[in-house]
């Protein structure tokens, strides 16, 4: 895939260029997030992506985790979509790719099983939230943009798979566990309150919504509603009036994903209620962050205030774009500030820092020392990368020092707020 390397550095550096000419020229940026968002695909497995890039070490590396199988691959496939969209380019090998490994996980029952690997589990894995929002979200996007039939199929049997093993009381659904055992679940309690990065099933929420947009699907629209109803009003996450407890998810990014999904809801099946309760939500979660975009990573642990992270940067533009269409059009001025300013200062266009091999105060064996040989790379890391979108930001930087890498979700949630 050599030759796929050097056209992209081609392509990047005119994209580049055209960006320092005119740095709101959002189709250039997209070109240029086109290489970012494949540039880190590994071509021995089947161009299955990496999730991580460490640009500390010397060389820099990429490696592989669970999450490369479906929300990865599903994320960076949905946002290259996007962006072909926006710059009128057709899909290619590399989104054949993509699209190849995403449907290589899916079971005949729907449900993504993440496989066994030196880097993920001894045995294949159903992961509820982030596998099935990635995935559901690509194969909605691939039909709308492309009439592809086998996403549709997918996605309807991804749902009908997500509704059958919800547990249902009334309206209200939940899932147990944010992993779904191999025969069923061992019990059907509602999830503990409560020291999570999130609530299982409310990742869902916002695949299901552009599900039922598209299709009607009752068994979506039911689902999306029963764990709204869970999340929202028995969970202990949220407060009546949209504030957050401190029994919320600790990602700032998943409590913002949940609100996008349920305003999503709200907005298309009349509830003039939960749109509103949506609307007071953001407006709590927009004072954790700043007014030029920049939000926080986490939001209950000691210290991590200042680092940011581009998905929820992603999930508070998407929220104000429908606030502003559907209840006051002064939020249009905050997805205007936020996408101007933070994402836009997020985008990778050099990585001059890496290649002068600036010091950062970051363990190396935190993540590296002990992953197996086989998931790795050290071919071109840093250059690949340009494009995409730096993971963990501070207020005035692309890279928190203590923590100096990638993940491709951030590349793809950048590329679609880019959209």
């Amino acid at each position: 895939m050599t030759d796929y390397f050097t056209t992209e550095r081609e392509r990047g550096a005119e994209a580049i260029a055209a960006i320092h000419a005119s740095p709101f020229d959002l189709a250039e940026r997209a070109r240029l997030a086109l290489g970012g968002c494949s540039g880190l695909l590994d071509y021995s497995r089947g161009g299955q992506p990496y999730t991580y890039a460490e640009l500390h070490l010397d060389p820099p590396v990429a490696l592989h985790s669970p999450w490369d199988y479906a929300d990865v691959a599903g994320r960076l496939l949905e946002s290259m979509t996007l962006a072909r969209i926006m710059t009128g380019e057709a899909p290619d090998e590399r989104d054949d790719l993509l699209a190849a490994t995403l449907a290589a996980c899916q079971r005949e029952d729907g449900l993504i099983a993440l496989p066994a690997s030196p880097w993920t589990h001894t045995l294949p894995l159903v992961e509820i939230d982030w596998s099935h929002r990635g995935a559901l979200l690509a194969w909605c996007t691939r039909y709308l943009a492309l009439g592809d039939q086998d996403s549709m199929q997918r996605a309807e049997r991804m749902v009908h798979a997500l509704w059958r093993i919800a547990v249902k009381e009334g309206d209200t659904f939940w899932y147990p566990s944010a992993f779904y055992p191999d025969a069923s679940w061992s019990d059907t309690l509602p999830p503990r309150a409560g020291g999570a990065d999130l609530f299982p099933g409310g990742q869902l929420v916002f695949a299901l919504a552009r599900f039922v947009e598209i299709t009607g699907s009752t068994e979506a629209r039911e689902l999306a509603w029963g764990l709204i109803r869970f999340i929202k009003e028995r969970s202990g996450a949220f407060r009546a009036d949209g504030t957050w407890t401190e029994h919320c998810g600790k990602s700032f990014h998943s409590n913002t994903g949940f609100v996008l999904g349920a305003l999503k809801i709200a907005l298309l099946i009349g509830r003039e209620d939960v749109a509103e309760w949506a609307e007071k939500s953001y407006l709590y979660a927009r004072e954790l962050g700043t007014d030029f975009g920049f939000f926080p990573h986490r939001v209950a642990d000691e210290g991590t205030i200042s680092q940011g992270n581009v998905c929820a940067t992603r999930d508070m533009i998407e929220i104000a774009l429908l606030l502003g269409a559907h209840r006051n059009r002064r939020y249009f001025a905050d997805a205007e500030r936020f996408g101007r300013n933070h994402l836009l200062e997020s985008q990778i266009l050099h990585l001059d820092w890496v290649e002068d091999q600036i010091e950062a105060p970051f363990p190396a064996d935190r993540w590296c020392a002990h992953h197996p040989r086989e998931g790795l790379t050290v071919e071109d890391v840093a250059r690949r990368a340009l494009g995409g979108f730096s993971a963990w930001t501070r207020f005035n930087d692309a890279f928190d020092p203590a923590n100096p890498r990638l993940m491709q979700r951030c590349s793809a949630s950048g590329t679609r707020a880019l959209y």
